[in-house]
């Protein structure tokens, strides 16, 4: 597994940051089609195999970028996107409280990428 994370320590923190996001984008998209189905839906074999996906990627993203890193772009992403969803597919209310977590869900995706270059 160390070997595996020189390869990716050798890229630019942009390169680096690009790459963390489209996997937390995978596993948000997953856990957001999981968490519809468990609540909702009529199949909650859905949520508990997307859940199973998002485990199996977990661990090919962990050989290459720490877990510490990785939650923080992945819990944040959850949120902007799992209040955007709520809102729009049912009508669940985003006021003042809900809008300034999803403003600093974005300032912790950013500070987290401006930790990649110290």
């Amino acid at each position: 597994m160390i070997e595996n994370m020189e390869i990716i320590n050798n890229r630019t923190p942009e390169q680096r940051f690009y790459k963390v996001i489209l996997f937390a984008l995978f596993i948000v998209t997953i856990e957001m089609i999981s968490q519809i189905s468990l609540k909702h839906g009529e199949y909650p074999i859905i949520g508990i195999i997307g859940y199973i996906v998002i485990a199996i990627t977990l661990l090919k993203v962990y050989e290459y970028e720490n877990m510490g890193h990785m939650i923080l772009v992945w819990s944040s992403l959850s949120i902007i996107f799992g209040f955007i969803l709520s809102h729009l597919l049912f009508g669940e209310r985003i006021n003042y409280y809900t809008l300034l977590a999803i403003i600093f869900s974005f300032l912790a995706i950013y500070t987290a990428h401006l930790s990649d270059k110290v």
